[in-house]
């Protein structure tokens, strides 16, 4: 019997209350892991975009549409997008051309592209694609 004025014992509410919010607090803290490391993926192929529209818009074109150069400058393009990131065998390069004409001074536009997912605790949040886009101008292409 419990006599008035005597606190009952509490030596395990602690331990229990340890145990239910730490469990809230694991699966925060591994989702917050998780879409840090989606961000960081997204960065990486926004970084493998300006690298790739960097290389093709410096392999420069002429004053004539020529589609020889397009293709070289695309080529070298998708090669050095390949080269900024870890992941190369998955990756697709998109290539948009203004006025489909590739001529000094239109814009080239590459868009690079990633399979991706988040998984919280083997729970599939999100999958889908990661990509990054970057636009520059195509250089006039040096006389030799």
């Amino acid at each position: 019997m419990d006599r008035p004025g005597k606190l009952k014992r509490e030596e395990g509410q602690a331990f229990v209350e340890l145990v239910l919010v730490a469990n809230i607090l694991l699966l925060v803290v591994l989702a917050i892991f998780q879409f840090g490391s989606l961000y960081s993926q997204r960065i990486q192929m926004t970084d493998a975009a300006r690298a790739a529209a960097r290389k093709a818009a410096t392999y420069g074109g002429t004053d004539a549409n020529d589609n020889t150069l397009r293709d070289a400058a695309q080529a070298a393009g998708l090669a050095s997008a390949k080269v900024s990131t870890n992941n190369p065998t998955s990756m697709t390069v998109a290539w948009k051309v203004q006025n489909n004409s590739w001529v000094a001074g239109n814009q080239v536009t590459a868009t690079v592209s990633v399979p991706g997912s988040v998984d919280v605790l083997g729970f599939v949040v999100w999958s889908g694609q990661i990509t990054g886009s970057t636009t520059m101008r195509i250089e006039k292409r040096g006389v030799s």
